[in-house]
């Protein structure tokens, strides 16, 4: 109980939520509810017994406490906007409260945090936790792949290259267009974007290194039959420009029809869907037409 009524003053102090955003069996209202007190709510015997806050407050304990009373619940009202910008800096905050007195009791007392947002930002952050791994499968996949295939790791390094810098633009692109809003003028309903959906880039990463190959790979598999040209008189100048005469309009074809197809995406009032078309969409013209 104790412990309880600290963190509830500490979260006051050290978050900023008013103290009338807290309720608890601590803490109603702003009013911090003493242990003598509490007891008496319970014991119609004492002298600071009364019938009618005391029914209130067992009602509020009925309901704030487990039926073993080993657990009690904080209910925190916010100031601010519950799924905004302020909230994950608060829920950082908080937590630190808890690591602060779960340490100082020696893990005796457990906090938790549940509702709103907070099991969103933790899904967020888990995920955002192994994206180092699926990007180092996602890449170490594909240069494994073509250098068997090729028999050479200079041409699965350059293809690594190019995905990068497909990759670097595309995310820089997006960041200026839905952030930056450096195209409101064109297209002003890009106001209503404030920023880059978590996901986008999560789910649209592999996707945009597939993009990134398969045009690659089919210009570079046909510069690499022309170099093994049985006859052995075609140097690696005449076989880029013979594989780039022959593959180049149906390349530059699909590559038009692809993007033309993502880029229907970018008229929708989704969030998700607008920011990944404009990536995918990108993606498959600059793989087409720079990369």
């Amino acid at each position: 109980f104790d412990v309880a009524q600290a963190f509830c003053t500490e979260l006051n102090t050290t978050t900023g939520i008013p103290s009338t955003s807290i309720l608890s069996v601590v803490a109603v209202e702003g009013f911090n509810v003493s242990v003598e007190l509490a007891q008496a709510c319970f014991d119609p015997t004492s002298g600071i017994y009364d019938e009618h806050l005391c029914q209130l407050y067992r009602s509020e304990w009925k309901q704030l406490v487990n039926t073993r009373e080993t657990a009690i619940l904080v209910q925190i009202s916010l100031p601010f906007d519950p799924w905004g910008d302020l909230v994950e800096p608060w829920v950082m905050s908080v937590r630190a409260v808890f690591r602060r007195y779960e340490n100082t009791t020696n893990g005796a007392i457990l906090f938790y945090m549940d509702g709103g947002i907070t099991e969103q930002i933790d899904v967020v952050d888990e995920i955002y936790g192994l994206i180092p791994m699926m990007i180092i499968f996602t890449i170490g996949g594909a240069f494994v792949m073509v250098t068997l295939y090729f028999r050479s790791a200079v041409v699965a390094l350059r293809l690594v290259i190019s995905i990068g810098i497909v990759l670097t633009q595309i995310y820089g692109l997006a960041v200026l267009v839905f952030q930056r809003h450096i195209l409101i003028w064109i297209v002003p309903y890009l106001s209503q974007f404030q920023s880059i959906l978590w996901v986008t880039p999560v789910l649209t990463f592999p996707i945009l290194v597939g993009l990134g190959m398969d045009y690659d790979i089919f210009l570079t598999t046909r510069i690499y039959e022309y170099r093994r040209h049985p006859s052995g008189l075609i140097d690696n100048r005449e076989a880029v420009c013979r594989a780039v005469s022959k593959t180049g309009g149906v390349i530059t074809t699909a590559g038009m029809i692809m993007g033309l197809a993502f880029g229907g995406l970018m008229m929708s009032s989704t969030m998700f869907l607008a920011e990944a078309g404009m990536m995918l969409s990108l993606a498959v013209l600059c793989d087409t037409f720079i990369i």
